[in-house]
């Protein structure tokens, strides 16, 4: 479901200090509807490994699957935390996966975010799945009050703290 705050709670671990600090480099795409699998594998690439002009003629005369091996390995080999935000379907999910080092040791983690469970639960059977809920009509009152009265930063404070639970979790899976 839309609007339930999974990109701006993805947002919240993506840019939180302990995050920032875990890992060496990283790749936030955002996935259209009609996704161009080479153009997220060569955007996620370019972000991973800030390339100079030279490398990025090359990278942009690499076949599809050569980019798709590149991305892989530099994931593989590193540290980086990549993001793909809005996967709408399990099709444009295993069209990209190729350059992922899935169910393998890696240091590198996907974080993804969709509307659609079932995305979730195919990317990784033994990944940690959250699904946000919406908020009933006291907690929405609640919510209204604490932003009323205290302002958005304390909310942004106790959301990235929730958060942060959640992170752990993901970056410490077996």
């Amino acid at each position: 479901m839309g609007g339930l705050g999974k990109t701006t709670l993805a947002k919240q671990v993506y840019h939180h200090k302990e995050v920032r600090s875990h890992f060496d480099s990283f790749a936030w795409m955002c996935i259209s509807q009609r996704c161009k699998v080479r153009e997220v594998w060569e955007g996620i690439l370019v972000k991973l490994i800030s390339p100079t002009n030279e490398q990025r003629a090359e990278i942009s005369n690499m076949k599809d699957d050569e980019i798709a091996k590149k991305l892989y390995l530099v994931q593989k080999e590193g540290r980086c935390l990549v993001v793909l935000d809005d996967i709408w379907s399990i099709r444009t999910f295993d069209s990209l996966k190729a350059a992922f080092p899935l169910n393998e040791e890696s240091e590198s983690r996907i974080l993804l975010t969709t509307r659609n469970r079932e995305v979730g639960l195919h990317s990784d059977r033994n990944g940690f799945l959250h699904q946000p809920q919406p908020l009933n009509d006291d907690e929405s009152w609640e919510l209204f009050e604490k932003m009323a009265l205290t302002g958005r930063e304390r909310i942004s404070k106790c959301l990235t703290q929730l958060f942060y639970f959640y992170c752990f979790c993901l970056f410490t899976k077996d």
